[in-house]
């Protein structure tokens, strides 16, 4: 396999237009299959992408010295050409843009996109001594904290709180988004957080590499500076009783929460990690220092969200995650004290996994779809969630979606969630009183919607207690025996 030119690869970023559809093409798809090309291309489009975020600056006096000092230099074999845009100086195979009022490195990058060939070889080490002098002379940021970050055309930018840029990085297979932000494309995965993960007081950035199918992602740490910290894979999958998923054990890691454990006078890092959601997932928590797992529990299904809260009113907090539970084809709630947990969460014999201890969660509970929700849908056997987030009092609000009546309309219902995992309050959204009212009508169903079918509504919500399901709320007996590792 021949590997693309330098030529070629800063062709295709600075003036794509000389090549044909085709040529991009074939261009592309090389990269896809080949490591090393792929290699060189990630690193040119991250350097270029740097350029253009600094192209936007006035020269600064040093630029204009440095510049002076350029075009003062006695070169033989001078000769000038006139172009449209620019008039530009071409000297030993080295060239210069003339036009004073614009900064010296956006008319190198200028003179760049339109000279592609003659851009190569000298002319492309030239350049990049250049721009190693320009980000020399350029004063270095006062505030070297990260603060902020987003992902930009592949490219990670890192910011500090003044807004200034302090470093980038490649970010291939990961789409614009702000750190803190959830893509709900994405199944509502967080791909950057910029936090103080191991309270040194200087925040570190993690950024999940969620490429593709066919390779492993990674969670990776970067220090303050944009060294290398560490990178964590999610580990193997394992056998989950008569379903086979080791086959398929590439992990994503779709949330990510720093939390200060006052118990332990530490920070915790927690993740989640999972294939799909028709795949088994698992919480890690993560070392800071190096990124070795600490502890592990696993669901036999998605691992959606994770929040912290106090469940049990005893003034510490818990996490709180929700997903899918694949055993039992409907959506969880659970409550894991962030000291100390295990094992995996409840599921049939089918599913469950031989090798790991069942789990030692405080509450585990099973929201399943409402009896309109079973009467209007025909495809997917899951309730799915819609969206999770912090009520008054305390509560947990949990909206869910019941059921899919078409590709653009779904029926939810809303949950509150309060102490010790108790449902409060049940209640239809706009769209379940409706399509509940036109099915009424259609004398497809002869149900009203009254108090006390919400009322059956959360009877069916059930707490698992350590050996079955029960209709009230219910502490797992395991977590009370304190069955630790």
């Amino acid at each position: 396999m021949n590997h693309l030119t330098d030529i070629q690869l800063e062709t295709y970023f600075l003036s794509r237009s000389e090549f044909s559809p085709e040529a991009i093409l074939s261009l592309e798809t090389h990269v896809g299959e080949c490591f090393a090309c792929r290699k060189n291309f990630e690193q040119l489009r991250a350097f270029y992408s740097e350029l253009d975020e600094q192209l936007k600056s006035e020269p600064t006096q040093r630029e204009e010295e440095l510049a002076a000092q350029i075009f003062s230099q006695q070169v033989p074999q001078r000769r000038l050409l006139e172009e449209p845009k620019n008039k530009v100086e071409v000297f030993q195979g080295y060239a210069a843009v003339v036009e004073p009022k614009r900064p010296l490195l956006q008319r190198f990058v200028e003179f760049a996109r339109f000279h592609p060939v003659q851009f190569g070889g000298s002319m492309s080490f030239a350049f990049g001594l250049f721009a190693l002098l320009y980000v020399s002379i350029k004063p270095m940021p006062k505030d070297t904290n990260p603060s902020h970050a987003k992902v930009q055309n592949s490219v990670l930018f890192v910011y500090n709180n003044g807004g200034e840029t302090l470093w980038t990085k490649s970010a291939v297979g990961i789409p614009d988004v702000m750190s803190g932000e959830r893509d709900n494309n994405k199944g509502y995965q967080r791909f950057i957080v910029v936090e103080d993960i191991d309270g040194d007081g200087v925040r570190e950035i993690l950024l999940a590499a969620n490429i593709d199918k066919q390779t492993k992602s990674s969670l990776n740490c970067y220090n303050f500076d944009g060294t290398f910290r560490w990178e964590n894979t999610g580990g193997e999958s394992v056998a989950f009783g008569e379903k086979q998923f080791t086959a398929y054990d590439r992990w994503r890691f779709d949330d990510m929460v720093v939390f200060y454990n006052e118990e332990l006078k530490r920070k915790q890092l927690f993740v989640l990690a999972q294939s799909s959601i028709y795949f088994p997932g698992k919480l890690l928590e993560l070392n800071p220092r190096d990124g070795n797992v600490m502890q592990t529990f696993w669901n036999v299904g998605a691992m959606g969200y994770i929040l912290m809260n106090d469940i049990d009113n005893d003034g510490k907090k818990e996490i709180f995650i929700a997903g899918i539970n694949n055993a039992y084809n409907c959506l969880y709630a659970i409550a894991l004290n962030p000291s100390h947990f295990s094992g995996c969460g409840p599921a049939t014999k089918e599913f469950y996994p031989s090798s790991i201890q069942q789990g030692n969660e405080l509450y585990y509970l099973l929201l399943r779809r409402t009896k309109l929700g079973n009467v209007v849908e025909k495809k997917n056997p899951y309730n799915l969630i819609e969206y999770i987030r912090f009520g008054n009092d305390n509560n947990i609000i949990f909206n869910t979606r019941d059921a899919e009546v078409s590709e653009r309309h779904n029926i939810t219902v809303l949950y509150t969630i309060g102490t010790n995992m108790e449902i409060k309050t049940v209640a239809p959204g706009d769209s379940y009183i409706k399509t509940h009212e036109l099915l009424l009508k259609e004398g497809k169903i002869n149900f009203q919607l009254t108090p006390e079918y919400w009322e059956e509504v959360k009877h069916n919500v059930q707490y698992w207690d350590g050996e079955k399901f029960v209709n009230t709320p219910t502490k797992n007996k395991l977590f009370s025996q304190k069955q630790y590792p």
